[in-house]
Formats: C-alpha cells, sequence, structure tokens
C-alpha cells in the first residue's frame, strides 16, 4: 500500500528494505508504548523512500521540529513527494 501510494507521488522513487519485526518491537520497547498502524505498516515496506539519487524524500531526521506537516502519514507522504520534498516547512 505504502510503496504505491509513494510511487504514485514519485515515480521515480527508490525504497530501502523494511524494518525487520525485532527493530520495530525494541522502538515500541524503548519508547513504552506501540508504534501506530499506519507507521507499523509503512516501516514494514521500507525504512526509507528517497529520490533517484538516493536523498530522503520523506522523513527528516535532523531536526526535531513539531511544525504540522500533513493530517496523517499517507498525507504527508503524498505532499512530501509530489513537490519538492518537505514543502511544508
Amino acid at each position: 500500500m505504502w510503496k504505491e501510494a509513494a510511487a504514485a507521488s514519485l515515480p521515480d522513487a527508490r525504497f530501502r528494505p523494511p524494518v525487520e519485526p525485532p527493530a520495530l518491537a525494541e522502538a515500541e520497547r524503548r519508547l513504552g508504548r506501540s508504534l501506530p498502524p499506519r507507521l507499523i505498516a509503512l516501516l514494514s515496506e521500507t525504512d526509507r523512500i528517497t529520490d533517484p539519487q538516493g536523498t530522503d524524500v520523506v522523513w527528516d531526521h535532523e531536526t526535531d521540529s513539531r511544525m504540522w506537516a500533513a493530517g496523517g502519514l499517507k498525507d504527508y507522504v503524498g505532499r512530501a513527494l509530489a513537490g519538492a520534498g518537505d514543502r511544508w516547512r
């Protein structure tokens, strides 16, 4: 589902391998709570979405900003890939 949604917005998107279930479980353990089901679904398909040059085009792990980005994960993925990356900044 997520790869198809991303490819609809960025046809030449590249996808990294998925996050393995033990890593997801460890993330939940360290956070002390469950990850949202849609995030688990996304990470179970791909750990990262990049453009053809290998640049991350979806999530920015460099900052810890709290700016509103989208109405949900699917909205964010679609809008981030349809434009020139994180246009919400």
